[in-house]
């Protein structure tokens, strides 16, 4: 199994702890823009060297992105809808807080899972989503509700997305989980955490 972090947004300054054999999915790729003229493609690197590129699928032109990005590399796709995508990673992220129950992974994308190692409201837009904040509420304040999910979360998450067996995981994480997801991800899992 391939093991990836997103190192963008809050994450980036941890995603020096990330071991070398690991996938780092940061910065763009410029010659795939969107319909804005922004590019929207994330450089995937392993050891240091690109080795592909990551898309969401929540991207207005996310398919003409996807063809102009597959001719230059292998291409993973976020996937939160039901059909299946080549490469595609299934989004799966059942925590909003400490009191979410974890249950059954989704069946994987083609190619496997993007797990959440976050609670959501660490920013004002997803404290909204969240119902934590209003997007008139200072940040500060609205970051201060945030709380990164529990060991055991991640633990489940982790352990129930293994049993499908997938070819990669990405974790989508903010820059305080970096340890907690690695010490996850060292011990075996039982057959049904």
């Amino acid at each position: 199994m391939l093991l990836g972090w997103f190192c963008t947004g809050l994450a980036a300054a941890f995603c020096t702890g990330v071991p070398a054999s690991q996938m780092i999915v940061r910065g763009f790729v410029p010659q795939c823009p969107n319909s804005y003229g922004q590019p929207q493609v994330e450089a995937v690197y392993r050891g240091g060297r690109p080795v592909g590129a990551y898309v969401d699928d929540s991207l207005p032109d996310a398919a003409a992105v996807l063809q102009c990005a597959a001719r230059f590399t292998t291409v993973y796709s976020g996937q939160s809808g039901p059909g299946p995508l080549p490469d595609g990673l299934r989004e799966w992220y059942p925590v909003l807080d400490h009191r979410s129950r974890v249950g059954r992974a989704p069946a994987p994308g083609q190619a496997g899972y993007i797990l959440q190692a976050f609670s959501w409201g660490d920013n004002i837009w997803d404290g909204a989503h969240a119902g934590r904040c209003t997007l008139n509420d200072d940040p500060t304040l609205c970051a201060a509700r945030y709380q990164s999910p529990s060991p055991r979360q991640l633990r489940l998450m982790w352990c129930r997305a293994s049993q499908h067996h997938p070819q990669v995981v990405l974790w989508y994480y903010a820059a305080q989980e970096t340890r907690a997801v690695l010490s996850v991800e060292r011990r075996p899992c039982s057959r049904d955490p």
